[in-house]
């Protein structure tokens, strides 16, 4: 189920998004609990991806259900596999990848792409990646902002990018 098809769902998951950021997970759960499935997974989706799943974990079991059964199956099944890490792994961080474009795509065509998005979830880098799905490099969104919509996003992305192991703490 698309969550950026619902505006009104949207709309009031960021407000309460806003508010939950200042709490606890386990008080962030306790608020959630009552909320349908949908409603539950567009807050958590708006939240950090180490703190969505703090506050998935933190849920009830029923509620929890709720919310992955709701989910994007990409999302839903991110949040189940950062579940099998230890609480302060690198892992259970991880968010399924929403921003992946060609190294072809202009800033421009990015970034309108990118406006539908952002609508539903919290997107810190663009990944660029070559017809096969390499990773070629990242862009920040400040780098987006900044530069000119007809550059290509293999002109202005980092190359040298390093990686974390899932298991490290």
């Amino acid at each position: 189920m698309e969550l950026v098809d619902r505006p009104m769902v949207q709309s009031s998951a960021a407000d309460l998004a806003k508010e939950l950021k200042s709490r606890s997970a386990a008080a962030a759960a306790a608020r959630l609990a009552s909320f349908s499935g949908l409603e539950i997974a567009a807050v958590l989706m708006r939240l950090s991806p180490g703190f969505a799943q703090d506050v998935l974990g933190a849920l009830p079991d029923e509620a929890r259900e709720r919310a992955l059964a709701a989910a994007a199956p990409e999302v839903s099944r991110q949040w189940q596999r950062n579940a099998l890490y230890e609480p302060d792994a690198i892992g259970r961080m991880m968010e399924p990848v929403l921003a992946a474009f060609s190294h072809q795509r202009t800033v421009g065509e990015t970034i309108e792409q990118l406006r539908e998005m952002v609508k539903s979830a919290l997107i810190t880098y663009v990944y660029v990646v070559d017809p096969a799905e390499y990773l070629l490099g990242i862009v920040t969104m400040r780098d987006l902002l900044f530069s000119d919509r007809d550059r290509l996003l293999s002109e202005v992305m980092f190359r040298d990018v390093f990686a974390l192991h899932a298991a490290m703490p």
